[in-house]
C-alpha cells in the first residue's frame, strides 16, 4: 500500500488557527409523527363504547380493530405509515373460546375442589404460551408500509421471563414489580422484528 501524504494546510491558513467546521446536519435523525387528534378519536372512542356496551361486549373485537388502525394509521416513521391488518371475527372467536373455558372452569369448580386447582394450575401455566400467541397477532397483523411485524420470541423464552417475573415479585415482596414489568416489556421490545 502505498503511502498517502495528509492534505496541507491551505495557504492563508498556520497552523494556530482553528478551522471551523460547517455545522451537522441532523437529516438522519428521523422522529415519529402522530397526525390523528383529539376530538377525532373521541369520536371513534365514544361509538365504540356505545355500540360494545350495546351487543353486550359482542362489538369489542370491532371496537379493537378501529382503534388500533386509528392510531396505527396517524402514525408516520420516515414518511411512511403504520397499518393494523386484524379481522375482527378472528379476534371474536378466539374471546368466545376465551369465555367458553372460563365458563366451564366455573361450573366444574362447584363441584369438585381438586377440579379447581387443577384449573387455576393449568391456566397458570397456559399464561405465557397465551400471551406469546397474543403478541404473534398483534405483530403479524402489524404493517410498516409493505412490510410485516413478527414475533420472534420462542415458547422457552416466554416461560423463563414469566418464571423470573414471578420471582422477581416473590423475593422482594412485590416491591420489585416495576423491574419485573420492565423485563417482560423489555423482551416484547427485543424481539419484534420487520419482515423483509
Amino acid at each position: 500500500m502505498q503511502d498517502q501524504a495528509l492534505p496541507s494546510l491551505p495557504q492563508d491558513l498556520n497552523e494556530d488557527q482553528s478551522i471551523t467546521r460547517p455545522p451537522i446536519s441532523h437529516s438522519g435523525i428521523h422522529h415519529f409523527k402522530f397526525h390523528g387528534n383529539a376530538s377525532e378519536y373521541f369520536g371513534i372512542w365514544i361509538v365504540n363504547i356505545l355500540l360494545t356496551i350495546i351487543t353486550l361486549s359482542l362489538y369489542a373485537p370491532w371496537a379493537k380493530v378501529r382503534r388500533l388502525r386509528y392510531f396505527y394509521g396517524n402514525t408516520e416513521f420516515f414518511e411512511r405509515r403504520f397499518d393494523f391488518t386484524g379481522i375482527p371475527t378472528k379476534i371474536l372467536i378466539g374471546r368466545l373460546i376465551a369465555l367458553g373455558i372460563y365458563v366451564a372452569f366455573s361450573i366444574s369448580s362447584q363441584y369438585s375442589m381438586i377440579a379447581t386447582v387443577v384449573g387455576i394450575v393449568v391456566l397458570y401455566m397456559a399464561v405465557p404460551w397465551l400471551i406469546r400467541a397474543t403478541l404473534r397477532f398483534t405483530a403479524r397483523n402489524s404493517k410498516y408500509g409493505n412490510a410485516r411485524f413478527y414475533f420472534g420470541g420462542t415458547i422457552k423464552e416466554s416461560y423463563k421471563i414469566f418464571l423470573l417475573s414471578i420471582l422477581v415479585y416473590i423475593f422482594t415482596l412485590g416491591i420489585f414489580t416495576p423491574v419485573a414489568i420492565w423485563l417482560y416489556k423489555n423482551i416484547i421490545l427485543i424481539t419484534y422484528m420487520l419482515d423483509n
